[in-house]
């Protein structure tokens, strides 16, 4: 009778932790699309990236708090729940991108790219406007910046940037691979789409030690190469999943007809690296660290634009619409951030409904 009664103790526990939250949050009439999401459970906020701004809102939608006017190009989200801070990626750059983004602000475009893991804090997000120096810490990720402004040669042809590096992008927070445990915070490289050549064909991860992080230190991350084959712009969104054990990878899938091309891909965090040598790129003499794949991957797409684990199997994938502004003629964007449960039937996610039986996701 004891088990019996502590038994529906957790299902009712569980069932106001999922109906606590919202079924789906939408913010609209936004410059650019939605880069990336995190949600607060504790104080019941949702975190948009919309690449020059940083919104907060509460769980119906209401913007309570922003950073306005970044300039450059905030990425994928992370929520560090433990010390209230948010890490996102930034990509300050001079390429095309980087040229209609300053164009769009006003302001000179860069002359020297560079890319950062930014640190927000939330709790200083009290209004809209908020100034960047009160609530933004840079961290500078010169590895990146090394391997994007590399010139390297295959086959016998130059090309820019090393590894097909464009910057960084995809960005989350979980322990060491091979079971070890830990907090580590991990960045993706933005990747080329290019179908001419060989040395792009995977993602690169880079590893820190979370309280390097907080301390504001970069220095020497380890890095990991995961063969997924070439995708258009590298890992976009970076979730782990403490529920299922894996990091998903979501990507705007790849161009390279000897590839599936999927959309979504996951690591198993379980997974020891490989030294291995990579196929395709001879200028890396040397055998690195390499992760499998956890299966071949999905045709899923949402993910792309924002992911977040919730825990227990629930997530919210953002999903973008675009529209055209009636007084201005120019674009402008809604995201909204939606609930998935994690399925076991061909997709990885399924949109929960209204009115479900809540608790731990069944198989």
């Amino acid at each position: 009778m004891k088990k019996y009664f502590t038994l529906l103790f957790l299902v009712f526990f569980f069932s106001l932790i999922i109906q606590a939250r919202p079924y789906s949050v939408l913010v609209e009439g936004q410059s650019h699309h939605v880069q990336g999401i995190a949600y607060d459970e504790a104080a019941s906020r949702m975190y948009f990236s919309f690449t020059t701004r940083f919104i907060v809102t509460d769980d119906n939608g209401q913007i309570t708090g922003s950073i306005d006017e970044i300039h450059g190009h905030l990425g994928a989200m992370t929520f560090d729940a433990s010390k209230r801070k948010v890490y996102a990626s930034l990509e300050c750059k001079n390429d095309e991108i980087g040229t209609n983004i300053s164009r769009n602000m006003g302001v000179d475009t860069y002359k020297e790219s560079s890319f950062y893991i930014v640190e927000i804090d939330v709790d200083a997000i009290n209004r809209t406007g908020v100034a960047q120096e009160e609530a933004m810490r840079r961290i500078p990720v010169p590895q990146a910046v090394q391997d994007y402004k590399a010139e390297v040669t295959v086959d016998g042809q130059v090309f820019q940037h090393r590894y097909g590096c464009t910057g960084i992008d995809g960005i989350t927070i979980g322990p060491d691979f091979g079971g070890k445990g830990g907090e580590f915070l991990y960045v993706a490289y933005g990747i080329k789409s290019d179908t001419l050549r060989t040395d792009n064909d995977y993602q690169v991860l880079l590893q820190y030690k979370m309280r390097d992080i907080r301390k504001g230190k970069s220095s020497s991350p380890r890095r990991f190469f995961v063969k997924t084959g070439n995708t258009s712009y590298g890992v976009q969104n970076l979730a782990y999943d403490a529920f299922s054990g894996l990091m998903y990878m979501a990507v705007y899938k790849g161009k390279k007809k000897a590839y599936p091309n999927y959309d979504l891909f996951a690591v198993d965090m379980a997974s020891r690296p490989v030294k291995a040598r990579l196929d395709g790129v001879p200028y890396e003499k040397k055998s690195v660290m390499t992760l499998p794949l956890a299966g071949e991957g999905w045709r899923f797409k949402y993910g792309a634009m924002g992911m977040c684990s919730l825990g227990n199997g629930y997530w919210y994938l953002a999903q973008s619409k675009k529209s055209k502004d009636p007084e201005t003629g120019k674009g402008r964007y809604s995201a909204k951030a939606v609930l998935y449960g994690r399925s076991f039937s061909g997709k990885p996610f399924k949109k929960v409904e209204a009115g479900f039986e809540s608790g731990p996701v069944q198989q």
